[in-house]
């Protein structure tokens, strides 16, 4: 992949998670107010917050790799080995199915403790939660191998 190419890729990601921020901000403060009657932020608003600061990062970080790439072009190059290495590229796939199954992982745990709480409305959300994932997990691995 072309290293101009990623960095625009993760400049609209942050666009995106901000713009999703955003809206739970708009949400729970309309919904809720800033602050539930235990004192405490809403749920949307504190995803809002989430969501927003976790945009910004990386929207920070990108902007930085863009300028570097612009200003040394020497740094571009070795930017542009380090995407494309089969070596960085296996080590990332790796990274990233480690996170699926740690995430599958805890959302189960979650799921677990909602049930053994008589939480059933929450338990039924993660569960949906679990098999959403899974289910695009297997439809994206399908779409891939037809792909290549």
């Amino acid at each position: 992949m072309n290293a101009d190419k990623r960095v625009r890729i993760t400049i609209y990601m942050s666009l995106g998670f901000i713009a999703l921020g955003v809206v739970f901000l708009i949400y729970g403060i309309a919904k809720y107010g800033v602050f539930t009657k235990y004192g405490v932020f809403s749920t949307p608003l504190a995803l809002g917050f989430g969501y927003g600061i976790m945009g910004v990062a990386m929207l920070i970080g990108s902007l930085a790799r863009y300028l570097l790439n612009k200003k040394s072009p020497e740094s571009k190059r070795r930017f542009e080995i380090a995407v494309n290495d089969e070596r960085n590229i296996m080590l990332e796939n790796r990274a990233k199915g480690l996170a699926f199954i740690t995430y599958i992982a805890c959302a189960s745990i979650v799921f677990i403790y909602f049930c053994l709480k008589d939480m059933p409305r929450e338990a039924e959300i993660m569960s949906y939660n679990i098999c959403g994932i899974v289910l695009l997990y297997f439809l994206y691995n399908i779409i891939l191998h037809k792909k290549h």
